[in-house]
């Protein structure tokens, strides 16, 4: 007896037609037939390959296309890598392989130098040569001395890197606490409020009266001696050994009562003078007229965003650099002496003040962690974008949480002021205890998850001193992996740790026998596999007849040619149809079909035959 296939398939009585619904199911499988797609139940020719579930690589076959080998040449067996073997563009980059990201870049650090290429190792500690509750200290350098405000009195040492670090007080202070200090590099000036005015030089003992009246803070650029007072700028044009006189007429006052002047710095052929009120804060350019006799009047060549208060101002071959209650900018002044102002490089305190050599720029950063604070460093031969020069924290003073002011070099060293706190120096003869680098977050390059299954450190590791690998899974805590103690290419593997993200810490740890030595570490990498979800394709071989007779009985007539054509409008519209397969279904989309014809349907309007289907589950 043969059966036809009745609703939905069709009006009772009539064979399988058109119209058929996608998403439907059928409701003879599996007690009759053992497959159906969509709504069509199908016998499965077994002699054709029958249904075959297939995964489908996970990665697509790469080929270089460099001429020269790399890190992509490399399969690991099938693991992804991430290499790093350079870090001298600094911090700041919180994602370590995304498109815009560069290797040589990390998140942030700690008591690392990573200013030389290929390597990563510990800075020089620091100690306290002297101690002071008084909250105005800063330092100059001049000559073969280094001068500090201390309260009322001005003190100098010579060598300020002795074991016991010898001070001689200057005499001649007027008593109020000093409130500003500059040099020309043998002439000291020192402004102490309401007593003015008073100056020394590096072959002298004692401090003269120089201007009376109120000198809130003074500066020194281009070979000029500025003080500013409340809201005038003034410009000093005395001699050096001129008998005290009172400030003469200010260069400018600000209109604004409430403006407090911050520093000056020079450029080329322009002194800048930086203030603000309120939340706003502007930086002058005050141009020199061509004989050298006088000043201009001052105009605004650049302002800040509103709520970012100017605090100091430096200049340093070409650039004009200005620190903020947020951060460092960086400033290139035109033609004309306006200045084009770099983005903010945050740095979450005041920076309070600048010290070049070099191509370095060191600058205050106080309050670098709740422990710590101390200088940051730039690399002025290095950009990272516009106006944006890699950057990284540097000395620490260890414990210290008050402000950092006046950083230094004297001899090769730096010199650095915490005012509450005491005076700071670079000590070469010991390396911090400890350093580290975050590498920022690492993707592979995909959203999905993926476990890193090693890591490879290559390392130059001196006697009791080491190198840890730490790493952190989507933003966790930092958990260590390994601690290699030896030189050379070290690894780590079966490891598990899963995750969209991940981040690698290196800890370099000094030597417990010799201070001056530490760990080392030229190269890492990482080994990964992706956890993306899996591919699979269902191959299957399906038998298009007018009349089938399936497994749970009975004869069943189809119409072969709507099946065929549904099955390739399915195909060409890639619609997600239902796939039954015995006991379970799956969506899937058509990629492949192939129809191998037997003999013509009855009446010849068609072919009977094997329809092999490729299907993508999705």
């Amino acid at each position: 007896m043969t059966s036809t296939i009745s609703s939905p398939y069709g009006s009772p009585g009539t064979p399988y037609g058109a119209g058929t619904d996608t998403g439907g199911s059928s409701s003879l499988v599996p007690d009759v037939f053992d497959v159906a797609l969509g709504d069509i139940p199908f016998l499965i020719d077994t002699s054709q390959g029958g249904v075959q579930w297939r995964s489908s690589p996970l990665q697509r076959t790469a080929v270089e296309q460099s001429a020269v080998a790399g890190e992509s040449t490399i399969d690991p067996a099938g693991f992804w890598r991430r290499s790093w073997s350079s870090w001298h563009l600094g911090g700041g980059q919180a994602d370590a392989d995304r498109a815009e990201s560069t290797l040589e870049r990390f998140r942030a650090s700690k008591g690392v130098d990573c200013w030389t290429r290929w390597r990563l190792s510990l800075l020089n500690d620091t100690r306290r040569i002297r101690t002071s509750t008084q909250t105005n200290l800063a330092a100059v350098v001049a000559g073969t001395r280094l001068y500090v405000t201390d309260g009322g009195t001005v003190v100098y040492t010579t060598d300020p890197y002795a074991g016991t670090v010898t001070w001689t007080t200057v005499t001649g202070s007027p008593g109020p606490a000093a409130t500003g200090i500059a040099t020309d590099g043998t002439h000291v000036f020192v402004a102490f409020g309401s007593s003015g005015l008073y100056i020394t030089d590096t072959s002298s003992g004692s401090l003269t009266q120089w201007k009376s009246g109120t000198v809130d803070g003074v500066g020194y650029a281009l070979s000029r001696v500025m003080v500013w007072s409340g809201a005038a700028l003034y410009n000093v044009t005395d001699s050096y050994g001129a008998a005290s006189s009172p400030l003469s007429s200010p260069l400018m006052t600000h209109a604004n009562s409430s403006w407090r002047w911050v520093g000056v710095a020079e450029g080329t052929g322009f002194i800048y003078a930086a203030g603000y009120a309120g939340d706003k804060s502007s930086i002058y350019r005050i141009s020199i007229a061509a004989d050298a006799s006088s000043l201009a009047a001052p105009i605004v060549a650049g302002t800040l965003p509103d709520g970012e208060i100017v605090s100091s101002i430096a200049g340093y071959v070409g650039v004009v650099l200005i620190g903020t209650t947020r951060g460092v900018r960086i400033a290139t002044p035109n033609a004309n002496g306006d200045l084009v102002i770099g983005p903010l490089i945050e740095t979450g305190s005041t920076v309070r003040g600048f010290e070049g050599q070099g191509r370095f720029v060191w600058f205050t950063w106080e309050s670098f962690d709740a422990a710590d604070g101390g200088l940051g460093r730039l690399d002025l031969s290095e950009f990272t974008g516009v106006s944006t020069p890699g950057y990284a924290s540097d000395l620490m003073a260890a414990g210290v949480t008050e402000p950092i002011t006046s950083p230094v070099t004297f001899g090769s060293k730096r010199v650095f002021c915490a005012p509450g706190d005491g005076v700071w120096a670079e000590d070469d003869t010991t390396l911090v205890s400890e350093g580290w680098v975050t590498l920022g977050d690492t993707r592979f390059g995909i959203p999905e998850a993926k476990t890193v299954r090693s890591v490879t450190a290559t390392t130059e590791v001196a006697s009791g001193s080491s190198v840890e690998i730490w790493l952190s899974t989507e933003g966790g805590t930092s958990s260590p992996l390994a601690t290699f103690t030896a030189s050379g290419q070290n690894s780590v593997g079966s490891l598990t740790e899963t995750g969209a993200w991940h981040e690698a810490k290196v800890v370099l740890n000094r030597s417990t026998t010799d201070p001056t030595t530490g760990g080392v570490l030229t190269g890492l990498t990482l080994l990964a596999y992706p956890r993306a979800a899996a591919a699979l394709t269902i191959e299957a071989a399906l038998v298009v007849g007018s009349t089938v007779r399936p497994p749970g009985g009975g004869e069943w007539s189809f119409d072969t040619a709507a099946i065929v054509d549904d099955i390739r409008q399915w195909w060409a519209d890639r619609s997600p149809v239902s796939w039954q397969e015995l006991g379970r279904s799956e969506t899937v989309v058509i990629e492949d079909m192939v129809f191998a014809t037997t003999h013509p349907s009855p009446g010849r309007q068609s072919w009977e035959g094997t329809l092999i289907l490729r299907m993508k589950v999705i």
